[in-house]
């Protein structure tokens, strides 16, 4: 069998929104994005993940490791030398001066946006122009407003300052997430909350450094009621780490992975999944979860 690696399981947007996979053929060098929605998953995984590689001017290069990539220890995606290549944690998360790669991403126009989370929580984050429709969808920031926008290498000052000042949160859990899973947000509270918090960071650095970053008008967008989001009524059962990858997509939401397997509603922690290589058909694996006691991991350890 081809050793076929999955590299991602996210958000794109062509006229609509929609979840894909993607899968990497480590022998012919060839990446396939593939749409998930009537999917069904049957897939027996390595029991190890893997390196994913890195981009580079948008291009994806295999794992700088030789031959096979890089066993993954940590739940990054990808080995120290591919995270060194790339450039993007080291700059961006770390401070550290950017390398070439990282300098052209960073020099292109950044955004700071306010994003809603029930039952009542505000973050602050941040976006590229490139990513600036799927950044927040993919953190499962379903109501959310950009405000403020600069290059990559300041754009952090002033989300951090707005954090800080307003005693907003910059990262929501994904426990929290989960637990909230199912409820969906209320618009009109979710909507007065941002334009509050807008007016107010706006009167406050009027007449500082930040004034002329701030956009004219604010537009809030709600994916909330759209038919790609998905509430499930209950999550019969959680694995944070798999053996196996077996169900019906039904939806994703932030790292979550929803599939429907034997009418059990299972959420799956996609990070997991990703880098492990599909060995075959699960076959006779293809079970009940509360059947697979050996699949049954805590939430989030």
């Amino acid at each position: 069998m081809a050793m076929v690696q999955i590299q991602n399981i996210n958000w794109k947007k062509d006229t609509d929104f929609y979840v894909y996979i993607s899968l990497f053929n480590i022998e012919t060098k060839e990446r396939s994005i593939l749409k998930v929605n009537d999917i069904k998953f049957n897939f027996a995984l390595s029991k190890h993940r893997f390196c994913t590689g890195f981009f580079k001017d948008k291009k994806h290069f295999p794992c700088r490791n030789l031959g096979m990539p890089t066993i993954l220890t940590s739940i990054s995606s990808q080995c120290y030398l591919c995270e060194k290549e790339e450039g993007f944690r080291d700059a961006f998360l770390f401070g550290k001066e950017p390398n070439e790669n990282a300098k052209k991403y960073l020099a292109q126009e950044h955004y700071v946006y306010l994003a809603y989370f029930s039952p009542n929580i505000i973050k602050v984050g941040t976006s590229s122009l490139e990513r600036k429709e799927i950044r927040p969808i993919e953190q499962d920031a379903l109501i959310y407003a950009y405000i403020a926008k600069s290059d990559g290498f300041n754009i952090q000052k002033l989300e951090h300052e707005i954090s800080k000042r307003f005693n907003i949160t910059e990262s929501v859990s994904s426990r929290h997430k989960v637990k909230y899973l199912f409820q969906k947000p209320i618009i009109e509270n979710a909507k007065f909350k941002i334009t509050n918090l807008f007016n107010k960071i706006t009167d406050y650095y009027k007449d500082t450094e930040y004034k002329t970053w701030f956009l004219k008008e604010l537009n809030i967008i709600n994916h909330s009621d759209k038919p790609y989001i998905k509430y499930p009524e209950t999550l019969d059962d959680f694995i944070y780490s798999a053996e196996f990858l077996c169900g019906k997509f039904v939806g994703l939401r932030g790292k979550i992975l929803i599939v429907e397997n034997y009418g059990n509603i299972i959420g799956i922690y996609k990070d997991n999944i990703i880098g492990h290589f599909i060995e075959g058909d699960s076959n006779e694996k293809y079970l009940p979860v509360k059947e697979q006691n050996n699949l049954q991991q805590p939430l989030f350890k």
